[in-house]
C-alpha cells in the first residue's frame, strides 16, 4: 500500500509541475517578465484593493489530490496593526499596504503589496527578510509542503510598490494584481 501511495504522490508532484500548480520562482531575475510590467515607472499607478481582494478570493489551484482549492481560501486582509503584532513585520517602513493570507494559518499563501516610506525599497527588503525567517518556523517540521512554498516565494517591483507573492499559482495572483492597476 505503502508504494501506491508513494507513486501517486509522485505522480501528482510530476503533474502539479506540468500544469503550473507548484510554486514559482523566487526572484524577477529569475523568471522575467513581459517587458511592459518591466519599464513601469514609479508613481504613474496605485491599486484597487477591493477589486482585487474579491479577484484573489476567487483564483484556484488543483491539489494533490486532484481537488480544486481556493489560492487564499476565504482569504484574510491583514490591517498594518495585525502585521506588526501578529506577523511581526516592521510597519515603519511602509506608507500603504495590501495584505491577504489564508483563512487557515496552517496554510503559508500569503500576498503582500507594500509601498516604501520615501521610495526606501531596501528597508522594506530588509523588514521582509526578518520576517520571513519568522514565518517559516511556523511551517518548520510541521508542514513541510507549506515550508517550502514559503521558500519559493516569487517577488516583483512594481512601481512604487514591491510585491511578494506566496501561493500555489503566483502567475495568476500577478495577473490578478496587474488587472488591479489603476492610472492616477
Amino acid at each position: 500500500m505503502k508504494s501506491g501511495i508513494n507513486k501517486v504522490y509522485i505522480f501528482s508532484a510530476i503533474l502539479l509541475l506540468l500544469s503550473g500548480c507548484a510554486p514559482q520562482e523566487k526572484s524577477v531575475s529569475e523568471a522575467p517578465l513581459a517587458p511592459a510590467e518591466q519599464t513601469e515607472a514609479s508613481g504613474e499607478f496605485t491599486y484597487d484593493f477591493a477589486a482585487l481582494e474579491q479577484s484573489i478570493k476567487g483564483l484556484t489551484y488543483i491539489d494533490e489530490s486532484g481537488t480544486e482549492q481556493k489560492l487564499f481560501g476565504e482569504g484574510k486582509v491583514v490591517d498594518e496593526e495585525y502585521l506588526e503584532k501578529y506577523i511581526q513585520f516592521d510597519v515603519s517602513t511602509i506608507s500603504e499596504s495590501f495584505v491577504m493570507r489564508h483563512d487557515d494559518e496552517s496554510m503559508a499563501a500569503l500576498l503582500m503589496i507594500l509601498k516604501p516610506i520615501n521610495g526606501d525599497d531596501d528597508a522594506v527588503k530588509t523588514a521582509f527578510d526578518n520576517f520571513l525567517v519568522l514565518y517559516k518556523t511556523q511551517f518548520e517540521g510541521y508542514f513541510p509542503q507549506e515550508y517550502d512554498l514559503v521558500e519559493d516565494y516569487y517577488t516583483v517591483d512594481k512601481g512604487d510598490y514591491v510585491v511578494y507573492i506566496i501561493s500555489y499559482n503566483n502567475e495568476a495572483v500577478l495577473t490578478a494584481i496587474n488587472k488591479a492597476k489603476i492610472s492616477k
